[in-house]
């Protein structure tokens, strides 16, 4: 792994806070949360207060990830690098073939562009049957062109959040009422604890397997990327 190449100034090899590591290697808080999350980075936590500490050696994890990442190379094969299932050149030899693919890809995209635009013909005049022949055939050949099924399904995830913001709006307004109700009433502790725990425990039941579901439908959108630079 590198080094760090700037000495900080709390010294050589001192623990490093998120706030820190993010000036000095210009990735976002999140981004440095979700690398550890897929496992790319391991930072220490502190034996007192369980706080990340980050050490030079976590920057320069960062920095690599950084380069790579703009490079567009997948996450995937950052993690076979890590592991020493693939060297670099072997890492750069892949990521050119997909970058080439890629080139292939927008330039016939914009030439069939070029051809719809040459011909004057409006949307409805087009013989947009031939159009998508011509491109599953230069699919077949090698070339990908952009993915419907992934990008037009963003609506999948408004589903469970709508439906998750409505349990969770009821529930409250259910406590509210409650609550007004057992001020003029003033029922036994037992009886207020139960009635207000009961909702909120299927607030956070209904919230946890919203965040559950959109986290596996993540996963497989994720699962589907890698799957197609990989081919």
């Amino acid at each position: 792994m590198g080094t760090l190449g700037e000495a900080h100034i709390n010294g050589e090899g001192a623990a490093l806070k998120i706030n820190e590591v993010e000036a000095l290697v210009g990735i976002s808080k999140k981004n440095i949360r979700f690398y550890e999350q897929e496992g790319l980075l391991s930072p220490k936590r502190n034996s007192e207060n369980s706080y990340r500490e980050y050490s030079a050696e976590d920057v320069a994890i960062l920095k690599e990830i950084r380069l790579l990442r703009r490079l567009s190379v997948p996450l995937d094969e950052i993690r076979k690098l890590q592991t020493g299932a693939h060297t670099a050149q072997d890492t750069m030899r892949r990521q050119m073939i997909a970058l080439q693919l890629q080139m292939d890809s927008l330039y016939h995209a914009s030439l069939l562009c070029n051809k719809i635009d040459q011909s004057g013909l409006d949307l409805r005049q087009l013989d947009i049957d031939g159009y998508l022949s011509e491109m599953d055939q230069m699919e077949s050949d090698g070339l990908s062109f952009a993915n419907v099924k992934k990008r037009d399904t963003t609506g999948k995830y408004i589903l469970p959040m709508a439906v998750t913001l409505a349990v969770v709006t009821l529930m409250m307004a259910f406590l509210y009422m409650l609550f007004w109700n057992f001020m003029e009433t003033r029922p036994g502790t037992v009886i207020m604890v139960l009635a207000f725990v009961v909702p909120v425990a299927v607030a956070g039941c209904v919230i946890a397997a919203m965040l559950a579901h959109i986290k596996a439908l993540r996963r497989e959108d994720s699962g589907r990327g890698k799957k197609g630079l990989r081919e």
